[in-house]
């Protein structure tokens, strides 16, 4: 096991590497991810979350195939991929987040529209789910589905949504009644009447295609609702933390990456260091390791029981309190003139403070983590 691990990472190098060579040109012209479409991290990255009843062409390393479904394997491609570039990496074509709606909701009909959809060419897909004055609150949504006779209507909008100008086909977050219960999802093509997306200037992750969807009268079908074939509870308000639990740990690996790749750069390109500065790079080291093995443990307890979420809320901690020292850091050992002499360093920065805000922000992290201690499921924090 540990020799495919090894070479799996191997293999999840060498496309990082490619990544790194793009991810200027990219940051400049976002829209430029449909002529990288051949690269093999991008190809990987279009399967990766992709089951293997739909995906008839997964990575193969030692005869054994590696479909990303597993929650280790996915954080470990997910850091390493990051490592090359975030920007390319959250640019790409795939199932994304709204992969993991599908898999935990999706009926076998759902499924099979949903993945022969975005494997049929290099489909994008999105995951909508922030709203622009209640950010990630699930149980605060106020895009609202409503019943008209035999089909619903959807009014509302989401904003901060990765690839919304590009994606073809989707998972969105709504409200149908009210209390937990009634929150609920839907699969839809972006191709519907009504369905509106507009790019959004970003200072960082500048690639991801963030854009604010307006949905207006949106016509949805009975088949479009996700999760009608489970009970109340499980497609409800917790049927959905159980999902954000399971991709918490990922957000937590993008942030990883950046750190090390931050890390390797300042050993590559300096030196001399005061006996302080060594210090705190020796410390960096030690920290890159903790949240290394922090994350992989939260994905495995995940993986056992999606229902504990405070680990992986400690890794997206550490992970953001990490990647934002070291970034911030990297440009005081460069000072004074980093941001403009050191593009990569001033890449990392801003994409750094970026991911704070996915997959709920340090401050509702810490919220779990204390009412899973209060809660008695910890006895420390």
């Amino acid at each position: 096991m540990k020799s495919i691990q090894s070479d799996y990472e191997n293999i999840l190098h060498e496309m990082a590497s490619e990544f790194r060579e793009v991810a200027l040109d990219l940051e400049r012209f976002p829209n430029k991810i449909s002529e990288y479409l051949n690269l093999e991290g991008v190809k990987g990255l279009s399967r990766l979350m992709v089951p293997e009843k739909y995906n008839d062409s997964p990575l193969t390393i030692n005869k054994q195939k590696i479909y990303g479904v597993n929650l280790l394997e996915r954080v470990i491609a997910l850091e390493i991929l990051a490592y090359g570039d975030v920007g390319v990496l959250l640019a790409s074509p795939g199932p994304s987040l709204s992969g993991q709606v599908i898999m935990d909701l999706g009926n076998d009909e759902q499924q099979e529209r949903y993945y022969s959809t975005i494997l049929k060419d290099d489909r994008w897909t999105f995951f909508a789910m922030s709203e622009p004055t209640k950010g990630s609150d699930a149980s605060n949504i106020k895009t609202n589905l409503s019943k008209k006779g035999d089909y619903y209507v959807l009014n509302g909008e989401k904003k901060y949504i990765g690839n919304g100008t590009r994606g073809k086909i989707g998972v969105v977050f709504v409200k149908s009644s009210d209390g937990p219960l009634g929150i609920s999802s839907i699969l839809m093509k972006s191709n519907k009447k009504g369905f509106n997306a507009l790019p959004l200037e970003t200072l960082g992750l500048k690639a991801a295609g963030l854009s604010h969807l307006h949905f207006n009268e949106v016509v949805i079908e009975p088949k479009d609702l996700l999760g009608s074939h489970l009970s109340p509870t499980r497609r409800g308000l917790w049927g959905a933390i159980q999902t954000f639990n399971r991709m918490r740990p990922g957000v937590a690996a993008l942030g990883l990456g950046i750190a090390q790749a931050t890390l390797d750069y300042i050993l590559d390109n300096r030196s001399n260091y005061t006996l302080d500065e060594n210090k705190v790079i020796e410390q960096y080291k030690d920290d890159i390791k903790m949240v290394r093995a922090l994350i992989r443990t939260a994905a495995v307890q995940l993986e056992k029981d999606p229902s504990n979420g405070y680990m992986a809320s400690m890794a997206k901690i550490k992970a953001i309190e990490l990647v934002e020292g070291i970034t911030e850091y990297a440009l005081y050992l460069f000072a004074p003139h980093a941001l403009l002499t050191h593009p990569f360093l001033n890449k990392w920065f801003r994409d750094a403070r970026g991911l704070e805000f996915m997959e709920g922000t340090s401050n509702i992290q810490k919220l779990n983590v204390f009412q899973s201690y209060y809660n008695g499921k910890i006895s420390y924090v």
